[in-house]
């Protein structure tokens, strides 16, 4: 059995057009049924479908394209969907407000009123949980916990040769694709940096991002989904706030002279994942300075 990131449907008139789009009616702010792209591709997930005034050349066009590939695919597991401790929650509808899929709704009635999130809708992109003001949303891939242990684990080697140490934040989409790429190919660069992957970038919340530079991090890297490619859609949105809200904190808290960097890598692109690491690391060495 193979996992599939999009699916495309085909009506084969109008009404049949209008019954699919009110079937996947949410209340999030992306609809979760889009139009076929022209070119039949797309780095996008989700559920698409052909105009029923052309759905039988771009409907095949889709098949051909599916067909070419579904032999190919590696069985993948279903991201995990974030989950709500409803003791924790405070219906403050923050969860809401940050996920454009429409995942997070209120159930039940005061005084238990609580975030239930929809496991179908969800796509794993943990931004709620990292947003959340009562920490009631726990994310399906790592947890915070989760985190801050492997962050632990790969900083507290107390190696006198090791230069500046470097924490990388991917994405598990085009950035990880770009490491996966360089290894590929053999690449060369520093050994002082630690790739950390999350899902999506706007899983990452402030005080992950401090806990690396207390850990002994002297600068911190996230790179993500090039514009336009990310995987979620919003998640680059997302990141840009967690990135600069913690440069804000780090002004604050004294540490401006740490470097936190937030990039953006097309997939598979070794060569740019080396030269920006570079870029980075020779930054670092030369004294650090936040930008984005």
């Amino acid at each position: 059995m193979q996992q599939a990131t999009a699916v495309v449907l085909a009506p084969q008139d109008a009404v049949e057009a209008d019954l699919l789009c009110h079937a996947f009616v949410t209340s999030g702010k992306r609809d979760r049924l889009m139009p076929m792209p022209p070119e039949v591709e797309t780095l996008l997930p989700g559920v698409f479908f052909c105009d029923p005034l052309d759905g039988l050349s771009s409907g095949a066009a889709a098949a051909v394209k599916v067909a070419g590939w579904l032999h190919q695919l590696a069985e993948q597991p279903k991201p995990i969907a974030a989950s709500v401790d409803p003791h924790r929650c405070r219906a403050c509808k923050t969860c809401i407000d940050i996920c454009e899929l429409g995942a997070p709704q209120l159930v039940g009635e005061e005084p238990q009123r609580h975030s239930w999130i929809d496991p179908m809708i969800c796509s794993g992109c943990a931004s709620c949980a990292a947003r959340c003001p009562s920490g009631a949303i726990t994310a399906g891939d790592a947890t915070d916990e989760q985190l801050d242990a492997m962050l632990a684990a790969v900083l507290k080697a107390d190696d006198r040769n090791a230069g500046q140490k470097a924490v990388v934040f991917t994405c598990n989409w085009d950035a990880y694709r770009g490491l996966e790429a360089a290894g590929r190919q053999h690449a060369s660069y520093t050994p002082w940096i630690y790739p950390l992957k999350v899902m999506c970038l706007g899983r990452l919340n402030p005080g992950i991002l401090l806990s690396a530079f207390y850990l002994g991090a002297d600068g911190v890297l996230l790179l993500g989904c090039a514009p336009e490619e990310c995987h979620y859609t919003f998640g680059n949105q997302r990141a840009q706030e967690t990135f600069d809200l913690t440069r804000r904190l780090m002004q604050l808290l004294g540490h401006a002279n740490k470097c936190l960097v937030l990039d953006r890598i097309a997939a598979d692109d070794a060569e740019s994942w080396v030269s920006k690491i570079q870029t980075f690391m020779d930054g670092l060495n030369g004294g650090g300075q936040q930008h984005g």
